[in-house]
């Protein structure tokens, strides 16, 4: 009696019951089908997974001419399935054997499509060539916008100084390889598949997953294909999603100070400030004028008032205002090297652009700031004139794995760079004082 008595008391408990019900429910679905399937939460998580894959030019691949950054672009090529449809703008035509291997693959999948935008100055010197040397002009499903709109690429179609700065690949329903991630590609690199050699050093990233980014990426193309300047003067130029990262879309033709790039650097300042944290900060610079001068200054500043541990690599070369980068002086030997010119000595030509943060950082406007490993990738230089004309964008990734990945990357850029002070560049332009057009 007391065994009887002990087990219906605890059978009046509500989880005892539950614990019965789903015995019992595994028990109807073994005698009715065999067993029912086990759920799984993950493959719903996965479907939407948002996930990040980073391309530096200078990891080895299996030939030599081709480097890992225009490997990764020709890649998603091979990826097509009869459903995919991919956009691409480009500074210049790809090499002619990467534009046959592409036109290959979409052969091979006759219901997949590709839209291609050119620079117009670019697109222009195929009027005197033929089809044979360039596979995209007649391939029938490949798209050239340009054939329709001379002036397709560019938001500020009237000054004649306007360029497509930007390498940018958006596809859909890419064959998948984990994670489900060929639904959604954003692809951005710093240099045109136009010299995949590996002499050029520069570096790539694909974001997958975000149908939202690539929502606005495709709207961005559109507006670039239909020259819709409204899309020039919107009051804000960038996209975020779930903060983790974000996009820049340019021209910002209502620019008149470097406010894009001092934005990245108050944010750092304030989070210094508030938690008294350490940073690191490493760059890049390929190009920089005179009205980022201030942006140069910000940074020396910081190194010498927060003391935040700062390295700075700069292409010797004309892209970069002497006087722009003069603050940089005042920093400790061993704070900034020079990488040389193509035809020097070296062998290398520096088309990086990029800048790692390590440090307190808000993502989100009133958020407190926290650590944060940030990697920022740039398709054009610091340049005011070029962000208010030229077509080009910026992305921000709040991921460690791609931050290792992209500083390991800059290290071996600081490897194959000089000690030297900026005096003993010998490419540097002149640059007087800020014109804007």
């Amino acid at each position: 009696m007391a065994t009887f008595a002990s087990f219906i008391s605890r059978a009046s408990q509500p989880q005892v019951w539950l614990r019965y019900l789903a015995i019992g429910f595994i028990g109807l679905c073994t005698l009715l089908s065999g067993g029912c399937e086990e759920s799984k939460p993950d493959e719903k998580r996965n479907a939407s997974v948002i996930g990040y894959e980073f391309y530096s030019s200078l990891d080895s691949t299996e030939s030599d001419s081709i480097d890992a950054v225009a490997a990764s672009g020709l890649d998603l090529f091979s990826r097509l399935s009869g459903e995919s449809q991919v956009f691409a703008a480009w500074e210049e035509w790809p090499e002619i054997s990467i534009q046959s291997k592409i036109c290959d693959q979409l052969s091979a999948t006759p219901t997949a499509q590709l839209f291609v935008l050119l620079d117009p100055e670019a697109y222009a010197i195929a009027d005197d060539l033929t089809s044979k040397e360039f596979p995209f002009q007649n391939h029938p499903q490949v798209q050239l916008e340009n054939k329709n709109n001379p002036n397709a690429g560019l938001l500020s179609p009237k000054s004649r100084a306007a360029a497509l700065h930007l390498n940018l690949i958006l596809a859909t329903n890419l064959r998948p390889q984990a994670a489900d991630d060929g639904r959604f590609t954003i692809y951005s690199s710093a240099t045109s598949l136009a010299r995949p050699t590996n002499s050029n050093i520069s570096e790539a990233i694909r974001i997958y997953g975000d149908s939202s980014l690539y929502g606005r990426c495709l709207a961005y193309w559109e507006a670039l294909r239909d020259n819709r300047t409204e899309f020039g003067f919107v009051t804000s130029h960038t996209y975020s999603n779930l903060h983790d990262h974000q996009t820049w879309f340019f021209p910002d033709q209502l620019a008149t100070v470097p406010e894009n790039s001092m934005r990245i650097l108050t944010a750092l300042e304030t989070g210094i400030a508030q938690t008294h944290q350490p940073a690191k900060v490493r760059l890049v610079v390929s190009g920089a004028d005179i009205c980022h001068a201030l942006f140069f200054e910000s940074l020396a500043k910081l190194a010498v008032e927060q003391e935040i541990d700062l390295k700075i690599v700069i292409a010797d070369t004309e892209t970069v205002a002497i006087d722009a980068v003069h603050s940089l002086s005042a920093l400790d030997d061993g704070n900034l090297r020079i990488l040389a010119a193509k035809d020097s000595l070296q062998r290398h030509q520096l088309s990086s652009r990029i800048l790692l943060i390590d440090g307190p950082y808000s993502l989100n406007e009133g958020e407190p700031s926290t650590r944060r490993r940030l990697t920022f990738f740039f398709s054009d230089d610091f340049n005011l004139t070029s962000q208010r004309q030229n077509s080009s964008i910026w992305i921000r990734i709040a991921d460690k794995r791609v931050f290792l990945e992209a500083e390991k990357h800059w290290e071996r850029i600081w490897a194959l760079s000089e000690n030297k002070p900026l005096t003993q560049a010998i490419h540097f332009g002149r640059q007087r004082r800020c014109t804007i057009p």
